[in-house]
């Protein structure tokens, strides 16, 4: 993803300050979407008449009355038969919160709920390890291609994560499967590791050519180009903001 990805930030003006975040704005209603068939059910709390608790309350709403908040036409209103599936949001501008509502609505269900955990196999990684690696992926993420590694289940260690990198500047082409690394994630270090993808054996000795470091940034300024690194440097906070909220939704290190 790069300055064209067609996402906006709730609110703008609220993430140029650093410190602040559209999230950590005055407490605002929680919402969860799932769709099932022809309507989403929609998880809403609300707090009770004296304000000391809250309580939850689920209505159903069709997947036709959120395109029309959205506006949008209804996902079946497009009869071409060659028309891509998402046709009816393509080339339109949604904050990340409204993005993830109308994919879900579509029949897209990319994001996983909190107890998803319960109802389907996943990878049990450490929290703040799985929250760090998000900032410094979408920080790196117009420089650095990363991808999963199928060691990130099998080294069987919650507490690291596992997976595939290489620098990738070029918007156009994807980045060539070849030049794909394996790195590893704990709580005090990022490294390259020496094996390849390919091997038989999972092994954590590092390359030996290259440092550990405390987060892929530090990495990066090790591997990286000098016009990479310049490229990082003026990452627009907004940008960096979006991304991160999106990678945060889909916990693709968790759920793959």
């Amino acid at each position: 993803m790069d300055d064209r990805i067609a996402i906006l930030t709730e609110d703008p003006k609220a993430i140029l300050d650093p410190t602040k975040t559209t999230e950590d704005d005055t407490p605002r209603q929680q919402t969860g979407v799932s769709t099932s068939g022809k309507s989403a059910s929609i998880i809403e709390t609300e707090e009770d008449e004296g304000g000391k608790g809250s309580t939850a309350r689920r209505v159903t709403t069709k997947p036709s009355r959120i395109f029309e908040r959205h506006g949008l036409p209804s996902a079946s209103a497009n009869g071409d038969e060659g028309a891509l599936e998402l046709q009816h949001v393509a080339g339109r501008w949604f904050t990340p919160d409204e993005l993830i509502e109308v994919l879900r609505a579509s029949g897209v269900n990319l994001f996983p709920r909190l107890d998803s955990c319960t109802r389907v196999e996943c990878n049990e990684k450490n929290e703040l390890i799985e929250q760090r690696l998000y900032e410094q992926m979408a920080l790196l993420s117009t420089v650095m291609a990363f991808s999963w590694s199928h060691w990130n289940a099998a080294c069987h260690d919650s507490n690291r994560i596992i997976l595939l990198a290489t620098e990738h500047q070029d918007n156009d082409s994807p980045a060539d499967e070849e030049r794909l690394k394996v790195y590893s994630m704990d709580r005090k270090f990022v490294y390259q590791l020496k094996m390849a993808e390919s091997a038989e054996k999972f092994s954590e000795e590092p390359e030996p050519s290259l440092h550990k470091h405390a987060d892929f940034y530090h990495m990066y300024l090790e591997i990286g180009s000098e016009k990479g690194r310049k490229r990082v440097e003026e990452t627009e906070s907004r940008y960096f903001k979006t991304v991160q909220r999106i990678l945060k939704a889909l916990r693709l290190p968790v759920f793959s």
